[in-house]
């Protein structure tokens, strides 16, 4: 039986065009990580001069840390040669970049390969690539192995993550989640833009439309506060209050700020916790809401302060704006069965959304018996009630547009 080919008009065979794909985005995506981390960049950074098998692992480690695989490490300390264990799960970066962009190559590809198929044919082939991509990343996880000296990632209120001078692995539980999550989604959008340039006709899915609609609009806002945080950063740094290296460590992690900007949009809790494992008495922790205040808790002592009224404002009206324009572009995009529908998806959607965010923008590191820090965004109650603000203004959205294109059918003008 012949594989197949898009040139003599046959689908390669699915299994061979999934396995091809998976090699061209594993390929690719570790080529950038290594060509960055003999640069000296990326988002684990090595300790003096790196050659030889020493690069070849830390431009490894470098892909499973940018995708937020978490890092187990063990050793013994240089000083006094006393065996230590420590841990760091890294937030999204801008060189989560790379993993993407490697997997949407490999998805276009390997769906290139399956066109005579169709559609369905071609996305459920570059899926399996996803899914072939993360058996290769646990699969790898045994053997890569390497120390670091920094990370990408700049302190936070004064605390600076400083990894000990031992050799980190990724987590196999980790590179399987990540892997699968990072692989499906972005080899799946690979496929896609394949979809799109090699039929005419598109398959408009209720489900797809909203999704799309929800990520659009998450996208376009998390860009406009990516823009607001650039121009704040640029204005500290020419006033001397920002060192331009800080600059460009606050500029690599800002995927994670604009993600955790987003989501307390929508009620969840900013919350940075240190915790010295044999003084459970000193722990100390800051917790933030925007819409209920701010809450300190030092050394078993509690304080509150309120946020800005205008601070408030501002993100409960980006909040509504975004929902109706995620009723109104899910009409626009194909889902036309009804508001209600569409609202409810949209509200499922949404809080998928802010879910997987939430858990990218994350930073924990510790060391094991000793001390643990954790830092990101969690789950806030205030999330239920803008949950169902999300639902009523994305139902007004939809109901809006879909009276607008029932008077374009009809021939009549928008309302």
């Amino acid at each position: 039986m012949r594989p197949g080919s898009r040139w003599n008009g046959e689908a390669a065979n699915p299994i061979a065009a999934a396995i091809y794909g998976a090699v061209v985005s594993l390929l690719l995506g570790y080529g950038l990580s290594y060509l960055f981390s003999c640069l000296k960049m990326g988002i684990l950074i090595g300790p003096g001069a790196w050659n030889g098998y020493r690069i070849w692992h830390l431009a490894g480690l470098n892909l499973y840390a940018c995708q937020h695989v978490p890092l187990l490490g063990s050793g013994v300390t240089p000083g006094d040669g006393q065996p230590i264990r420590a841990f760091m799960s890294l937030p999204l970066t801008m060189w989560a970049a790379i993993p993407a962009f490697a997997l949407t190559c490999g998805g276009f590809v390997c769906a290139r390969m399956r066109a005579p198929a169709g559609r369905w044919g071609m996305t459920a082939s570059a899926i399996l690539s996803g899914v072939i991509y993360a058996g290769v990343l646990v699969g790898l996880s045994f053997v890569v192995a390497a120390r670091f000296a920094s990370t990408a990632i700049p302190a936070i209120s004064g605390w600076e993550l400083t990894p000990p001078d031992i050799a980190f692995r990724p987590s196999v539980r980790g590179a399987l989640g990540y892997g699968l999550l990072f692989g499906v989604v972005f080899s799946y959008l690979g496929a896609l833009i394949a979809v799109r340039a090699a039929t005419e006709a598109q398959v408009r899915g209720k489900w797809w439309a909203c999704a799309k609609a929800v990520v659009v609009v998450g996208v376009v806002v998390q860009l406009l506060m990516c823009g607001a945080m650039l121009g704040w950063s640029a204005a500290k740094a020419r006033s001397g209050e920002v060192a331009e290296y800080a600059q460009a460590e606050v500029v690599q992690v800002l995927p994670t700020v604009v993600g955790t900007g987003y989501s307390l949009v929508y009620g969840s809790k900013f919350r940075a916790a240190a915790v010295p494992v044999a003084m459970p008495s000193a722990r100390y922790g800051v917790e933030l809401e925007v819409y209920r205040g701010v809450k300190r808790i030092s050394a078993g002592t509690t304080t509150r302060s309120g946020v800005p009224p205008y601070a408030m404002a501002i993100a409960a009206l980006i909040g509504a704006i975004a929902a109706l324009a995620s009723g109104r572009l899910a009409v626009k995009y194909g889902s036309r069965d009804g508001s209600l529908p569409t609202g409810i998806r949209i509200l499922v959607l949404q809080a998928a959304y802010l879910a997987v965010t939430m858990v990218l923008c994350r930073i924990a590191w510790g060391i094991v018996g000793q001390s643990a820090v954790t830092i990101g965004p969690v789950y806030g109650t205030a999330m239920l009630i803008a949950a169902g603000c999300v639902f009523v203004l994305s139902l007004v959205g939809a109901h809006s547009a879909n009276r607008a294109y029932a008077g374009r059918l009809a021939g009549l003008p928008s309302a």
